[in-house]
This record gives C-alpha cells, structure tokens and sequence, in this order.
C-alpha cells in the first residue's frame, strides 16, 4: 500500500505523544467510532483469543459509492509502528486492501452521508498476537491510496492483572484536588524475565484521555513484583463530572438544548449558556464517551448531523485557549475547528460544531500557552475536586529478551467513586 508520508510527518507530533486519539485526514470523514461491545466506557481493549471484537464505524459526507478499505498494523507500546515485525507475525488472513463490508446511506436526513462499519477480527483476518493496533481507513479507487483515517486499539492476553487503588489522600494534597494511583503486577508466571524494570512498561490514562498519558517507572522492584507506590507520575487532577447534552430530536429540545432553529443546509442546536464551576458537581456521566442515537429506528443512517453552537460565560483567558472536548473528538486537519472563539459583546466563549445526533459527554479545557503549550487542564473552567468519579485504564506491556515487539500481557479498568 502506498502512503502519503506527508501525512505522517505533519501529525506525527501526535503520533507518540497522542497516539490512541484515533485520526481523520480528511474533510469528507466524520464520527469515526471505535467500540467494545455496549459499554459506553469501555476502552478499546479486546482480549487474545477470546469472542470478542472492536467495531470501527464512520460516515463519509456524501451518497457517492466509494470502495473504503482497511489495513491493519501492528504498533509497539508507544503507538509506534512494530517495524521488526512482518504481516504474518501478528495476523492470521490478508491485513491490506479488506474492502469495508458494511456499506449504508443515510436516509431521512438533511445531510447526506454514508456509514461505513467493520468488525475485527472477522472472517477475512484474525489477530495472533497481543499488543497495540492501528487500522488505516482509505479510499482504494484513489490511486495514491491516501489514508483517510487512523482507528486505534489494543489487544490484551491477560496473563497478569494488575492490582490498582485509588486514593484522594495523595503526597500532594488531602481531600482536595487531586487522585492518586498506586498499583503493583505479580510476574511470577510471565517466563524469562531477568531485568523487570526494563522488560516491563506500564501506563495509565485517565478517562481515556491519551493527551495526558502517564508512563510511570516502578518505584519498587521486587523477585516477582514490580509496585509503584508514592509515585508522583501517578497523581492526576481529579477535575470534574462531565457536563452532558442530548441531541436527539430536531424539533424538540432535550437535556441541555435551550432551542433549536432551522437555519439552511442545518438544524442547528443552541446549548444552554455554560458557566466555569467553583464547586464539584455530581451529575451521573459516561466519562467522556458518546452514543450516536435519535428518534429514528436505525440510529447509524438516520441521525442527522446538526451544528451544535456552544457558550461559556467567562472572562477572556490572554494565557491560553478554551477547547471542547471529549472522546467523540479526533485529531483532525482542523484542530482550531475544537477552540473557542471569545465574542466580547456577550462575554462568552462560543463555538460551533458540525455533529451527528446522539448523547455526548463534554469538557471544556484550557490549554496554556508558552512552556506549557499541549497540555489540556480542567482549570480554570472545570475545577479540580477529589470526589469526582473518574475512570483509569492501566496497561502493562512487555517484551521478552530478544524478542522483537512490546506484548500486552495485563490491562484492566478502575473506576474512582468516593
């Protein structure tokens, strides 16, 4: 398959950094989804030989029958390609030019796209080995097969299961604003290990958001252990529920729509004005994940995309920007379509958002300029607070000595509730 190195090269500031944010390289591309099963919050994680499979769906903003196609990849701990490795090595079946089986044009909708939607492992491929996946999305009737879009997943064998706890009473503060992860791994039955602390990586991400990574070194190894404890790498901010909207009729506004109005080509949905929070607020949430739904029967051809209009009533920040965020967000070739603009007049932060209907969880973060350029922060607009309930992914790679990639061998989720 021939790529479009350009493409790597301006993203890949992202590639290691960002990696699991799955990303879409074009303008026609939207909604791509990579799912587990019907858990909202689930990661993508699927398990070594087990009967189960991710599904990668996303519309492309026309009628026109275009052959999309799929390649699989192989990546190492760090979302680098495994560039040791050959096709056979981790895939049973043909990883190139797979032809998306599932082809499906809106209906009943005042934009026109079309849903594409595969599942892996399937009948054509099936995966031999665990660790990191990225999936390129492309066109096969353009002939310099350009990637379209990169979907990420992880694949898991499970051999160990790590031990997490979580606790507010952290070696920065008390109760106050910040979670601490401590955890430890029982190797005793992984074979051929001889230096633990090199053969083994660990990370945790927070509410599956990768843009905050954390690859912590263990700070107590043991013959058949490794502990991270009182590690200040593991001390997140603990920030705040997300804030949740219901795009689900075009004539009636549901939770968190003030009104809505029929402004050609959209409908577009005008949110209740937001507000920076001073205090931890409880509100049942999903962590930042998103479900595409609506009134009519089949959600994935006949939700519609509408032009979602955000506001956040705050003063004007000079030292950095105001971003929307959540798990329904990819990296794109537009990252300044997520920023807010601020509008004087109303002092408010506004933006406004092309989106399929369904239910969303969001955040709004700040991210600073200078030499904390890249980093998203709760602060100012969310807060900080130790009682909010958090989601965090721990997984643990490894790599046998003289082997040629990273595994996965341990990887579970752990949610935070006071």
């Amino acid at each position: 398959m021939r790529r479009l190195f350009l493409l790597v090269l301006l993203f890949g500031y992202y590639y290691v950094a960002m990696a699991q944010h799955n990303m879409i390289f074009s303008d026609r591309l939207k909604t791509l989804m990579v799912r587990v099963g019907d858990d909202l919050k689930a990661s993508p994680v699927i398990n070594l030989g087990e009967d189960e499979y991710v599904e990668i769906s996303f519309d492309e903003l026309s009628h026109d029958y275009r052959r999309m196609a799929y390649k699989v990849e192989h990546c190492e701990a760090d979302w680098s390609l495994s560039d040791q490795l050959i096709e056979s090595d981790f895939l049973d079946g043909f990883g190139d030019d797979l032809l998306i089986p599932s082809v499906e044009q809106s209906m009943n909708t005042t934009v026109l796209y079309t849903h594409y939607m595969f599942r892996l492992p399937n009948a054509d491929v099936s995966l031999r080995m665990s660790g990191n996946y990225r999936v390129t999305i492309y066109d096969v009737d353009d002939e310099d097969e350009v990637p379209l879009a990169y979907a990420y997943f992880s694949v898991s064998e499970q051999q160990i299961m790590p031990a997490v706890d979580i606790s507010t009473n952290t070696d920065r503060d008390w109760n106050s604003s910040h979670q601490q992860v401590s955890m430890s791994v029982n190797f005793s039955k992984v074979g051929n290990v001889n230096n633990p602390a090199k053969q083994f990586k660990a990370c945790v991400v927070q509410n599956d958001r990768w843009n905050s990574a954390v690859w912590p070194v263990a700070t107590s190894v043991l013959p058949s252990s490794l502990l991270w404890e009182h590690c200040a790498d593991l001390i997140f901010p603990a920030g705040n529920e997300y804030r949740k909207v219901e795009l689900l009729d075009v004539n009636v506004p549901t939770m968190g729509v003030d009104y809505i109005r029929r402004i050609n080509p959209y409908y577009h949905f005008f949110l209740y004005a937001d507000s920076p929070r001073k205090n931890y607020v409880y509100d049942e949430d999903q962590d930042g994940a998103f479900v595409i739904r609506s009134t009519g029967s089949n959600v994935s051809a006949e939700s519609d995309y509408v032009m979602v209009h955000f506001q956040l009533k705050m003063p004007e920040r000079k030292d950095g920007k105001i971003v929307v965020d959540g798990r329904w967000r990819c990296k794109d070739l537009h990252p300044e379509t997520y920023e807010m603009v601020y509008d004087e007049p109303t002092q408010s932060y506004m933006a406004s958002l092309l989106m399929k209907q369904g239910y969303y969880n969001y955040m709004y973060m700040f991210e600073p300029t200078g030499s904390r350029a890249g980093e998203f922060l709760t602060e100012p607009v969310e807060g900080n607070f130790y009682q909010t309930e958090n989601k965090y992914s721990v997984y643990i790679y490894y790599r046998e000595i003289g082997a040629r990639t990273d595994r996965l061998i341990g990887y579970t989720d752990v949610y935070f509730r006071p």
